[in-house]
Parts: C-alpha cells; structure tokens; sequence
C-alpha cells in the first residue's frame, strides 16, 4: 500500500519513488493499493481526489481515501478490496475469469470483514484465528495462509495510524506522530 496526504502535494509527488520501489523490490507478483490519506482535514486538501484516483489507475492499483483519524468504514472496505484482489489473482491460476467454477471459487472465498467478529488478539471466537492474529499458533509455526502487507510513503502521511486501524484499534489523537512533510 503507498500512501500519501491529500494535505500535501509534496507526499503525492513522492508517490512515483514509492512506486518504482516497490516494483523494483516486490514486482508484479502483488496487489497494489494507493490511499489518500487524512480525508478529515479537507479543508487543507492539495491533492484532488482525480488526481489520486488517475494515478492509481496508472499504476494499475487499487485505490481509496482515508482517514485513519475518523475511520469512516473506508480503511474495512479498502482492505476488503485488497484480499478480494488478492483472492481473485490466486484463483484465476491463468483461467479465463468467465470460467463458471471460478466465479464459483471467488464467491466462496470472498473475505467480508466487517461480518467477523474479531478479540483484542486479532482472532475470531471459536476460529482458526484472523488477520495475523495467533489462536492455536505455535513456536515455529510460519504464516502460511496469512497475506502480508507493507505500507510505503513519506513521513507524515499517517503510515503508523492506518497500521493501528488495520490492527482494529483506535486512534490516538494523543500519540506523537512525525510533522507533516511541507
């Protein structure tokens, strides 16, 4: 996920080093997304919301604004996005996307996030554990079948509060976080 401020043409413009990063170190092999952050203070917005949503589709991402302050159910539906894409790139297995069993395998292993009720571990009640969380994890166990994620972007466009609403927790307006990039 690259994230910039939409309170900072400088973080956007930084975007495409974020980007030649991450092709260079991941590839194509993953599923992008790009977030516009901090959607609460559009008072000081610099960045259009065209503008963002043209380049992610040039980067050929998946795109959203955020606010990891408010919270607004964006951050739940951006990351349900993302696993779907994830799901469907993993299912395709170079099929052709119309094939019926498919479509089939896609219905059954969409992710609803906001259906699951998740502890403070991370882990559903009574479940194999989610999102990392470690329910029946043991001492050398790998992450297989967890989805790993790295988030990339300048300081100050809100990385470490968007990892805590992924995380589910809330948002500390109390907490120091680093100056916004000028």
């Amino acid at each position: 996920i690259l994230v910039y401020s939409i309170t900072s043409r400088n973080t956007f413009q930084e975007l495409e080093y974020w980007y030649n990063l991450y092709k260079e170190v991941l590839g194509e092999e993953t599923i992008l997304g790009i977030a516009g952050n901090k959607v609460d203070m559009f008072l000081e917005q610099e960045i259009t919301d065209e503008e963002g949503k043209e380049y992610a589709d040039k980067c050929g991402a998946i795109f959203a604004l955020l606010s990891a302050k408010e919270n607004k159910n964006t951050i739940d539906s951006f990351i349900e996005s993302l696993l779907n894409a994830y799901l469907k790139k993993i299912n395709k297995g170079g099929e052709n996307e119309n094939n019926d069993d498919n479509k089939e395998n896609n219905e059954k292993d969409t992710i609803k996030l906001d259906e699951a009720k998740h502890d403070k571990s991370g882990d559903i009640p009574g479940g194999e554990g989610c999102c990392g969380g470690k329910k029946n994890k043991k001492k050398g166990d790998t992450n297989k079948g967890h989805i790993n994620s790295i988030i990339l972007g300048d300081s100050g466009v809100g990385k470490t509060s968007l990892i805590k609403r992924f995380e589910g927790k809330p948002f500390n307006k109390d907490e120091k976080h680093t100056d916004k990039t000028n």
